[in-house]
């Protein structure tokens, strides 16, 4: 119950963010803005792995680690006092003919009108996919590298942590991209990290060699940075916040991951079975160069 609660609530950061911070930018400098939260995001998660490995090679509970969401959980309490009222502030283009707030009592209706709602059912495929290969590869790595690559603790929380510091780099490098030539160049990004992934699994590496592949992989994975501003774009400025929780969407897709893949990994093994993640952002890929561009500059 506790678990469901806190997954409530934490579900409200993306949608928010995004609907805020799209009023308040240019849409040529979203994508940056969108690179720092991941890559707040990427950092903290890379300083919890290096902890983690820390600790537990100290000997520490790592129990002790859960009361660090304790801090930004109450700093939050603090955002209103810096973060601008986007109902009182004039959002970035502003037409003043265009609704800025939903008036229905249930918006998420429009994203499945008829001229938009073959694009909502793509999009929800697209992140569904996202988080379904992130689960089936990213998910099982920590397994994968004690029990197949037999790597001590302390190194699987360096290789591990190395790759989300990579993610951070990469959410600023692909948000400063996807600002100059547009939002649907992140792709590459995903067809790129899915022809690693076979590279990381059956490649004969040393560990160098290994914590290069994972960085590179975390770094092209962060494309997806750059969905934030480009959901709140396809839609018009009064669903930015409904078409950002599109994103969240593919999480229900992403709960078939780990049944599905613990399900098969006693009968093909743990190797060909994470390489469903190439699969999943290979075709993640493919429906993010189907659907529109919203950032035209230079063009």
């Amino acid at each position: 119950i506790e678990r469901v609660i806190m997954g409530f609530f934490m579900g409200s950061m993306y949608p928010i963010v995004v609907g805020i911070y799209a009023g308040l930018f240019p849409v040529t400098s979203r994508g940056m803005i969108a690179g720092c939260i991941m890559g707040i995001y990427n950092v903290s998660v890379a300083a919890l792995t290096f902890g983690s490995g820390l600790f537990i090679a100290a000997g520490f509970d790592w129990r002790l680690l859960l009361w660090v969401g304790l801090v930004p959980a109450a700093a939050a309490l603090f955002a209103p006092l810096f973060i601008p009222d986007d109902r009182r502030t004039a959002p970035w283009g502003f037409d003043p003919l265009a609704p800025r707030i939903a008036t229905s009592r249930l918006p998420i209706r429009e994203l499945f009108l008829p001229a938009v709602r073959r694009q909502t059912f793509l999009l929800a495929t697209m992140t569904g996919l996202n988080f379904f290969a992130y689960q089936a590869f990213t998910g099982w790595a920590t397994t994968y590298l004690k029990d197949v690559r037999e790597m001590p603790a302390e190194v699987i929380g360096t290789v591990v942590g190395i790759q989300f510091l990579a993610a951070a780099a990469g959410g600023f490098f692909w948000g400063w991209l996807s600002d100059r030539v547009g939002r649907r160049v992140g792709a590459w990004g995903f067809l790129a990290a899915a022809a690693l992934i076979p590279v990381y699994l059956f490649a004969p590496l040393g560990t160098l060699a290994f914590t290069a592949v994972g960085f590179a992989y975390g770094f092209l994975l962060s494309a997806s940075a750059v969905w934030g501003p480009w959901l709140s774009e396809l839609y018009p400025p009064h669903l930015r916040s409904t078409a950002a929780s599109i994103f969240n969407w593919g999480r229900i897709i992403s709960m078939l991951a780990p049944p599905l893949t613990a399900a098969l990994i006693p009968f093909f093994g743990m190797g060909p079975v994470m390489m469903l993640g190439s699969l999943a952002f290979a075709l993640a890929a493919v429906i993010w160069r189907a659907l529109p561009e919203t950032n035209f500059r230079g063009r």
